[in-house]
C-alpha cells in the first residue's frame, strides 16, 4: 500500500526520472521527437498519477516533473518534446503563473515543447471554455498542443475542431 505521505515526499524530493520514447511521422517514418515518460519507485506511472490525485498533488507532480525534465536535458538537442499533461493541471489556478515562469526560465525550449493533453481525465462542459482559454495561452507563448489517445476518452470531433491541436495521437 502506497501512502499519501510517500507520494508527497517523492514529489517534494523530485524522486522520479524520465525516459524518452521516439515518435515517428506515419507518412514518411521520420522521427519527429520524443514522448517524455515519467518513472519512479512507485512503479507504473498511472499508479503514481492516481496517488498524486488522491493526495491532491497532481499539479505539483506535473509541474515539478516538467521543470526537472527541462533542467536535466537540453531541449535544444531534441526535435520535439511531447510532455503529457492532465486537463486539471491546465485549468489549475496556478497554471498561468507556472507557464509564464517556464517561458522565462527556458525561452529557447518553447518551440520544442508539445503539451500532450491526456484524455483519461474528462473536461466537463462547465470548464471547457476556461480550458480552451488556457490552451490558447499555451499557444500564444509559443508552445504546441497535442491530444493523446484520441478516441479513448472524452474528445469528440467538435472538440478536436475547437482545440485545433497540432498533433493527434
Amino acid at each position: 500500500m502506497i501512502l499519501d505521505s510517500t507520494v508527497v515526499g517523492l514529489i517534494e524530493k523530485e524522486n522520479f526520472h524520465h525516459f524518452y520514447q521516439s515518435i515517428f511521422d506515419i507518412d514518411d517514418c521520420s522521427r519527429i521527437g520524443s514522448e517524455i515518460l515519467i518513472r519512479s519507485e512507485i512503479g507504473r506511472p498511472d499508479v503514481l498519477f492516481e496517488k498524486a490525485k488522491a493526495a491532491n498533488k497532481l499539479f505539483e507532480l506535473e509541474t515539478r516533473s516538467i521543470l526537472k525534465l527541462l533542467r536535466d536535458c537540453n531541449p535544444i538537442n531534441h526535435r520535439q518534446l511531447f510532455i503529457n499533461i492532465y486537463p486539471s493541471t491546465i485549468i489549475h489556478n496556478e497554471f498561468p503563473i507556472f507557464i509564464q515562469y517556464l517561458s522565462h526560465q527556458f525561452p529557447d525550449a518553447k518551440e520544442k515543447i508539445v503539451f500532450e493533453v491526456i484524455e483519461s481525465e474528462q473536461i466537463l462542459d462547465d470548464v471547457f471554455q476556461s480550458f480552451k482559454k488556457r490552451i490558447n495561452l499555451i499557444r500564444e507563448l509559443g508552445y504546441q498542443i497535442a491530444l493523446d489517445d484520441v478516441g479513448k476518452g472524452w474528445s469528440s470531433i467538435s472538440m478536436l475542431i475547437e482545440l485545433e491541436p497540432r498533433y493527434i495521437k
